[in-house]
């Protein structure tokens, strides 16, 4: 768990020992291939960002402009050729991904494929094991604070995530009231922020659910890429998680964030095939 701090300023003594709202029942998990907790964690992060239930035909519908922020989670005992035109109304006039991974069930991507759908992109599942962190040197200039759960906090956060996340300026108000609100429901969620020369530019979130260590939300600006703060910010979160008592983190990577995850040592355990109808 080392880390050379003397380059970068870490400010997260606001970390509780126990996020409030934790169900400590829940066993935690010891194995990055232990694989069914990593995606519960999954889901019920992305399911956040609508109304979404965590059932057999998992959907989720945000209205923002993002397909990753609208879509299916899961579909198991469930005939796909019999609900997919359903599905598509349900979806209808937002951008969406109807995502598959090893909690639905077998033959979902193909009968996807029969009903028109095509693949978009893949992303890999990565776990770490937080008791094997690496050493990673500091990021000169760079301060990392944890948001406030208030309207201005959670602002700063999109803020700063915004233009690296492709949010649309005439997004960013939306998005705010959508992430504030989920901010308001889950007291197991920690929200950080990357500070060059007091500007927001980088993000992370910390998502403790399961028995494991979620991270999602991991944003650099453009400007400021390239300099180590998405290593940063990852390892501020994956520290946090281990603090607070979680030995497994899981992550859904991005074609840039892969090699990167990589090199601090997480390792692919299972792939999201994203499948979207073309319109």
């Amino acid at each position: 768990m080392a880390c050379d701090e003397s380059a970068t300023a870490f400010e997260l003594s606001e970390i509780p020992r126990v996020v409030p709202g934790m169900d400590r029942t829940t066993a935690v998990v010891r194995s990055i291939d232990d694989l069914a907790p990593q995606l519960a964690n999954s889901r019920e992060y992305w399911l956040g960002w609508g109304d979404g239930e965590d059932d057999d035909l998992a959907m989720y519908r945000s209205d923002l402009p993002d397909p990753l922020l609208n879509g299916v989670m899961r579909s198991r005992n469930t005939d796909v050729a019999s609900v997919v035109d359903e599905v598509r109304r349900y979806f209808d006039g937002c951008p969406w991904y109807w995502r598959v991974a090893p909690d639905s069930d077998a033959g979902v991507r193909e009968a996807l494929v029969e009903a028109g759908a095509v693949e978009a992109l893949t992303m890999p599942v990565m776990a770490f094991d937080l008791t094997a962190l690496p050493d990673v040197p500091g990021t000169t200039g760079l301060r990392i604070s944890v948001a406030e759960a208030t309207p201005q906090g959670i602002a700063t956060f999109v803020r700063a995530y915004g233009p690296a996340l492709g949010v649309p300026q005439e997004g960013l108000q939306a998005t705010t009231e959508n992430e504030f609100a989920r901010a308001s429901r889950s007291d197991a969620e920690i929200r950080f922020i990357g500070w060059i020369d007091d500007r927001p530019v980088a993000t992370s979130m910390l998502s403790v659910g399961h028995g494991v260590a979620g991270i999602y939300t991991v944003a650099t600006q453009a400007t400021y890429q390239r300099r180590g703060i998405a290593t940063a910010m990852t390892l501020a979160a994956l520290r946090a998680g281990y603090d607070l008592g979680m030995r497994v983190a899981t992550l859904q990577a991005t074609a840039q964030g892969e090699p990167v995850y990589r090199r601090m040592g997480a390792k692919t355990v299972a792939h999201y095939h994203m499948m979207s109808f073309p319109q």
